[in-house]
């Protein structure tokens, strides 16, 4: 089976080889398919304020085009929706790359 996320092949595709985005890449598609989590972004997004506080690094956020919306407890972690937060998108992003690096240590650590 391709494990691409969206792929719809039932034995290895030949046009994504054999990379894989991440382990868990299918989990993280149905989270935000899931018409829970748009309507919960959604409502993040309408009430956001310029000069609300980012969830990570607790600075104000001024312009709604440059956030995201943030797992509290991340999708590879926790395996679901779970509470969400606007952030600023960098912050995001640092954040994310900080748990695939703790995540590779771990895996070789075993």
């Amino acid at each position: 089976m391709c494990r691409h996320v969206g792929c719809p092949q039932l034995q290895p595709c030949p046009a994504h080889g054999a990379r894989v985005p991440f382990e868990g890449a299918h989990r993280h598609a149905a989270v935000y398919r899931d018409p829970a989590y748009r309507a919960a972004a959604r409502e993040l997004r309408r009430r956001f304020r310029p000069g609300d506080l980012c969830g990570i690094c607790h600075e104000p956020m001024l312009c709604l085009e440059q956030l995201q919306v943030d797992h509290v407890d991340p999708v590879a972690v926790a395996g679901g929706a779970g509470e969400l937060r606007l952030v600023h998108g960098a912050c995001n992003l640092r954040r994310g790359a900080e748990l695939g690096r703790q995540r590779a240590a771990a895996a070789g650590g075993r």
